[in-house]
Formats: structure tokens, sequence, C-alpha cells
């Protein structure tokens, strides 16, 4: 099963600032997030508050 990420444009722009190399590197996580939900790479997020 495939999944569609969908990046809001504040977050294009600030993918824009990233240097390049680290931007390669986000671009292909992101793409790993769409051909697979939990990617053997992935960690739990938390968030407090």
């Amino acid at each position: 099963m495939t999944y569609r990420v969908e990046l809001r444009p504040a977050a294009v722009r600030a993918l824009k600032q990233i240097d390049h190399q680290d931007r390669n590197r986000i671009r292909g996580a992101i793409a790993l997030l769409g051909r697979t939900h939990f990617p053997d790479t992935s960690e739990v997020l938390l968030t407090v508050g």
C-alpha cells in the first residue's frame, strides 16, 4: 500500500532554506513514508502539552 504525503506551503519553503545535502536526506525520508507508513528506521515522536 502506498500513501500520499502532503507538505504545507510553509514546510516547502522551510525545506528550500535547508542545506542541499540535508534537504535530500529529508526528501528521501518523506518519500519512504509514502511507501511504508512505519519504515524500519522510524522513531516514535512524543508531544508534551
